[in-house]
């Protein structure tokens, strides 16, 4: 993975493009103040971006669940037009 170094106004005004490009490269971003590392920033990878979006959505149907926001088979099958 690369280091790309970014000034703190550049990127405040370029926050956009300069992590799409970011995110295309796999490149990570070291943005700067008065010439000093602030923080960096570096993209999530697929498989990273793809276990957050499961993390979330099981989060969300234990709530689902627990609030008993719940159907059957049935219910499913005809919702669907399957029965």
């Amino acid at each position: 993975m690369t280091t790309t170094f970014v000034g703190m106004k550049e990127f405040r005004q370029n926050m956009a493009k300069i992590s799409a490009d970011a995110c295309k490269r796999m490149s990570r971003l070291v943005v700067l103040r008065k010439n000093k590392p602030m923080f960096s920033v570096v993209p999530l990878s697929d498989r990273e971006r793809f276990e957050d979006e499961l993390m979330l959505d099981l989060e969300s149907a234990k709530a689902d669940l627990a609030a008993g926001r719940t159907a059957t088979l049935d219910q499913i099958e005809k919702k669907l037009g399957l029965a």
